[in-house]
């Protein structure tokens, strides 16, 4: 049946590049104004970040009354003042410090450590919300503190005092977990401090900081079979988190554990505000290898095999955080900041597990696809399976302990792109040995150590420091010319006859709205300058991108 007017109409436009380009620009100027609505909206509804980042700013300015005040209502809008909440922020303070303040921020320690009014910001936490609080509790609670991050006699009468509460029968409430909490600081005093969280626990239902230090303390400790009679009561089970979980397996030896862990960890990503963006961005993504791959109209048998492909590729990611797990701590092979290690580590580690893991996802549909589709199909499917991890991957990167938004951002288009190509070409080489093993071993093999090395040098200079004055640059060049080679191969196996709808129009508006949809996210959850600095980098990437595929597509 021939085309309708409007259908002829559709084709025209999708190849006129004055639309395009009008509509690219319409789509991102309309992105950026909802971004800014959206990040006006948000003030309200204060952010993580800018929370932690005025709580940063407060404690390390406490010099004025006005300061005093700030951070005690900071620390009050941390949770409803409950006994437990109060208990919460006299702990929390040198832990934030520590952990969000130094590690991200990167200052250094013993200055920041010194400056930090600690004893008197507990007392903030414990006084502003006294009313909660009896005159025992405030005693305690004060005592707690000055044992926490005061020194010499004061500390040493604090602890006697929290001895003595500790010893009263029947137990107070909070004696034996801020006695343990104390001792457990030290090395020497964790066993000793076991028996105080035990009480505690089975002395008081709503003590899960003592039950959580019970499970870290004997996992420390190497006490196997006190934590497996510790994790057979729901009271402790339901406080592991899928990182403690990780940590027993590997402890363990016990694989099953581990791979319990992994899934849950992933689930728990299925709760973070950056899936829907990484799933935006793959269904675009996705759509752009349908229409290259000759999908036309629905059903399609080939729509079918490439979303099964897409579906193992998100499999495929969660299989490698197994293999993450056994390098890092089983084989203690890991990131140190070693120029030789890390640079080792990008190739072998990052690089080799990562396109094994994709290419066994792969393996089964081989047998299949390999006789009944065409060489471009054979692309696109595996492809499919680079997208899906990439999904997978941006999730679980822009959450993990190196990500940052700033970082996480451009990875929807340059990471995605990096692992569609790679695993496509050697998705196809694996296919074409399946059919000619005598003939096509050589172009597998090479193919294989090709991919390892491009994606380890990828990887190597986002990573490794000494290579990170140019890295920006190279890592550009590095995706450039994986992506002109995959274009390449699909310009080849494409043969003469045309779309209905270009895929060019998919490609260059679907990475318009990509873009948009991430200046939005990062507007609505971020600010300016992290919206900035990680969308625009994304927006360099696609624009070199939609460059390349319009250089090695231009029949289209």
């Amino acid at each position: 049946m021939p085309p309708s007017p409007s259908q002829r109409r559709l084709a025209t436009l999708s190849r006129d590049r004055r639309f395009l380009i009008r509509g690219v620009v319409t789509i991102l100027a309309a992105c950026i104004i909802l971004g800014f609505v959206v990040a006006k909206f948000a003030k309200s509804d204060q952010t993580k970040e800018e929370a932690r980042d005025q709580l940063v700013h407060s404690l390390i300015s406490y010099e004025s009354e006005r300061d005093r005040d700030e951070l005690s209502d900071l620390l009050l809008q941390r949770g409803a003042p409950t006994p437990e909440a109060i208990a919460e922020n006299v702990r929390f303070i040198r832990v934030f410090i520590e952990h969000n303040l130094i590690e991200r921020s990167g200052l250094d320690r013993e200055r920041v450590l010194e400056k930090v009014p600690f004893y008197e910001t507990a007392k903030l936490a414990i006084e502003g919300a006294r009313s909660q609080l009896t005159e025992d509790e405030r005693v305690l609670f004060h005592n707690y503190a000055i044992a926490l991050y005061q020194q010499g006699d004061e500390q040493s009468k604090a602890i006697e005092f929290l001895e003595e509460q500790a010893a009263l029968r029947p137990p107070l409430r909070f004696a034996n977990e801020f006695l343990g909490h104390v001792l457990s600081r030290q090395e020497q005093g964790r066993a000793a401090a076991l028996p105080h969280f035990k009480l505690e626990a089975d002395s008081f239902p709503r003590s899960d900081f003592s039950r959580f230090q019970l499970l870290n303390l004997n996992l420390a400790l190497g006490d196997h079979d006190a934590l497996r009679t510790l994790l057979a009561d729901d009271s402790y089970s339901r406080l592991a988190s899928p990182q403690f979980q990780t940590q027993l397996g590997i402890e363990l030896r016990d694989p099953a554990l581990i791979l319990e862990a992994v899934a849950r960890g992933d689930l728990d990503d299925l709760g973070s505000p950056m899936l829907p963006l990484s799933l935006f961005a793959g269904l675009i993504w996705f759509i752009v290898l349908a229409k290259l791959g000759g999908v036309e109209r629905l059903p399609s048998s080939r729509l079918m095999l490439y979303f099964l492909c897409l579906i193992a590729g998100f499999l495929s990611a969660t299989f490698t955080l197994l293999l993450v797990v056994w390098q890092d701590h089983v084989l203690g092979f890991s990131l140190n900041g070693d120029f030789v290690n890390d640079l080792l580590y990008c190739f072998s580690a990052i690089g080799l597990r990562e396109e094994v893991a994709k290419i066994l996802f792969f393996l089964p549909f081989v047998p299949f696809i390999a006789k009944r589709f065409t060489q471009l199909e054979i692309l696109i499917a595996a492809g499919c399976i680079g997208l899906g991890f990439a999904i997978n991957e941006n999730i679980n990167y822009f959450y993990g302990p190196n990500g940052s938004p700033a970082s996480a951002l451009p990875r929807l288009l340059t990471a995605s792109f990096l692992h569609i190509s790679l695993t496509g070409l050697l998705g196809l080489a694996i296919c074409r040995f399946w059919h000619y093993p005598k003939r096509c071993w050589e172009e597998a093999v090479g193919t294989f150590v090709a991919v390892v090395l491009v994606h380890g040098l990828y990887d190597a200079l986002i990573i490794v420091r000494e290579l990170a004055e140019l890295g920006g640059i190279l890592s550009i060049v590095v995706l450039a010319l994986t992506v002109r080679e995959f274009f390449r191969k699909i310009a080849a196996t494409r043969g003469t006859q045309r779309q209905a709808i270009s895929p060019l129009a998919v490609f260059v508006l679907g990475s318009a709205m990509v873009v948009g949809a991430a200046w939005i996210f990062a507007m609505y959850y971020y600010d300016l300058d992290t919206a900035l600095d990680g969308v625009g980098r994304g927006a360099l990437n696609s624009a070199i991108l939609a460059f390349i595929y319009i250089n090695e597509m231009r029949d289209e």
